[in-house]
């Protein structure tokens, strides 16, 4: 649409909201009474957003509200005036305004942008918008708490029952539909394969195997959670305190009995049950771990099997342990046999072999002047078109002068034009000459300096980081930002006896070696050594340098 023509009716935008799963249409239902009171109103719908599964009482709905408040706002700019529908009120706010927005919030912030609320059902309009607002919203909020409590108090009195509230099937038991007292309902029974794997797992942890472990034969076997997946040391630790397996359903911090069968003897629990509590005593005896200072976090490190490294950080006898454990082991998704290795070591190669080969100054150097030259030839364009618009709003405004002068246009009308077309003219030469200064900026500033400046600082952090001199969380970041602007990951690996590996020595140890994956944007220049029957042959490549070294040869110093 033209900005300068007026709508020929009033703009509007409907929002529509449920706070959970729409099962039933509410969504579309909301709609179709909005369209057809804009129609009665004689309002032109410009746009439809709709939130699902979004609370208005614990939060203050979703992206969907946001984009249409955004757009009544942009069409309020544009025609001054729009409006924002909705069905119903409480659609956009059921909050109390601290935990999530209250309706007078919406209204106000409506009239700030120049856009009106209105409901169907309710009427919204006029002075009496913040008066009608507050009282709406302060009834949507208790209507909502109500409901909240009515819920909880259900859930309560059908746990106390013996029913489960609600959720996917649990493993171990399946829901079969049921009818009691005429009335169909569901209960759930048990899956005799599901139900010996669970009786495995808690013999399996009674007996002393680690839920790490557990989850691996899991995975081995076959045997895959509800949803299909792999099984975790996490979700082994739920399902260990889980007592619903005891035949028991929990609400909050209560038990009691269930309707269904139970899985696990009441002895076995509880031998489980004070094993887990003598976890819980040596986690809270040991404290918290300390924050540890690895480079590779983030899943910056990854282990052969596939999985990450974690970075692990414990308070010793002898001092601060710290490592890198394989996720997959200690999770139980893989079967691996990667043991923790030192942090130390692992991040003294890894930069090592940053600092020696991955980093190439001058490739530096010249991504800078190219982006500066990115920069300047947008800039330029930019003054292109600028200069062109500048040359259109004075070339109306010569032909509105010509067209006076000659008596084809009256003196009102002369006006008119004069004060729409002289600001267009003084914001195009404004605008050339704001991109003017810009280029001369770009072509003035001294960036191989700076950049040189920022770097051998960036250097300097990263060294003192490694060598565990500084432990500032900005050094040890900055550390990790340069790895990540040229490396996607690093791999770990252990010596195969059978194969020859083709590594960098700067990234081999006596037991294990790495192998970098690089950004495909990273520009590296280094040297390649290539080495076969005949002697070695060095040449220039945009790749990394890698030296073949058998198993035999695990070195952990660089022939270089």
């Amino acid at each position: 649409m033209n900005p300068t023509s007026e709508p020929r009716t009033t703009a509007c935008v409907i929002y529509a909201a449920k706070s959970t799963a729409d099962e039933h249409g509410s969504i579309p239902t909301q709609l179709e009474r909005c369209r057809e009171h804009a129609l009665r109103q004689g309002w032109h719908v410009a746009g439809e957003y709709r939130d699902e599964s979004s609370s208005a009482y614990k939060g203050s709905r979703g992206p969907g509200l946001q984009r249409a408040k955004a757009h009544a706002s942009e069409l309020a700019g544009e025609y001054g005036d729009a409006v924002l529908l909705v069905f119903a009120t409480d659609r956009l706010a059921r909050g109390d305004g601290r935990t999530a927005a209250h309706l007078v919030e919406y209204v106000l912030e409506g009239m700030k942008a120049g856009y009106r609320i209105e409901a169907v059902s309710e009427d919204l309009g006029g002075e009496m918008a913040l008066v009608l607002a507050s009282l709406y919203g302060q009834r949507a909020h208790a209507d909502s708490r109500a409901k909240s409590a009515h819920t909880r108090a259900g859930k309560r009195r059908a746990a106390e029952r013996g029913k489960r509230n609600g959720g996917p099937r649990p493993f171990g038991y399946q829901l079969a539909a049921r009818v009691v007292d005429g009335v169909a309902t569901s209960a759930l029974e048990i899956v005799p394969d599901e139900a010996a794997a669970i009786r495995k797992i808690f013999e399996d942890y009674a007996d002393g195997k680690s839920q790490a472990a557990i989850a691996r034969e899991l995975n081995a076997a076959g045997i895959r959670t509800v949803r299909g997946v792999t099984w975790t040391q996490t979700r082994i630790a739920q399902m260990l305190r889980n007592p619903l397996y005891r035949g028991m359903v929990r609400h909050g911090n209560d038990l009691f009995r269930g309707r269904h069968e139970a899985i696990i003897s009441d002895e076995l629990w509880r031998e489980v049950e004070k094993l887990g509590a003598a976890t819980v005593r040596h986690r809270a005896k040991t404290g918290r771990p300390p924050k540890g200072s690895h480079l590779l976090n983030g899943g910056l490190l990854r282990c052969s099997c596939g999985a990450s490294m974690r970075c692990r950080t414990q308070a010793k006898t002898y001092g601060t342990w710290e490592a890198y454990l394989c996720d997959g082991r200690h999770s139980g998704k893989t079967i691996c046999a990667m043991p923790a290795i030192s942090r130390e070591e692992v991040d003294q190669a890894v930069w090592h072999y940053f600092e020696t080969v991955g980093l190439d100054y001058e490739a530096m150097v010249k991504e800078d002047e190219e982006r500066r030259s990115l920069r300047l030839v947008e800039v330029t364009s930019q003054i292109d078109s600028a200069r062109a618009e500048l040359r259109r709003s004075e070339e109306r405004l010569d032909r509105v002068r010509r067209d006076y002068l000659d008596g084809k246009l009256a003196a009102e009308h002369w006006e008119d034009f004069v004060t729409e077309l002289r600001p267009e003219r003084e914001a195009a030469a404004a605008a050339l000459e704001r991109l003017g200064v810009q280029a001369e900026v770009i072509r003035n500033e001294d960036t191989l300096r700076d950049a040189e400046a920022e770097t051998l600082d960036a250097l300097q952090a990263i060294r003192q980081t490694i060598a565990g001199l500084v432990v500032g969380a900005a050094d040890l970041d900055a550390a990790r930002q340069a790895l990540r602007r040229v490396f996607e990951s690093f791999t770990l690996h252990r010596y195969d006896e059978s194969k020859t590996e083709i590594i960098d020595a700067d990234l081999a140890s006596g037991d294990w070696y790495i192998v970098p994956t690089v950004r495909a944007e990273a520009v590296l220049s280094p040297l390649v050594i290539s080495q076969g029957d005949e002697e070695p042959s060095i040449e220039q490549a945009q790749e990394l340098r890698r030296v073949p070294i058998s198993s035999q040869e695990k070195v952990s110093s660089s022939p270089r």
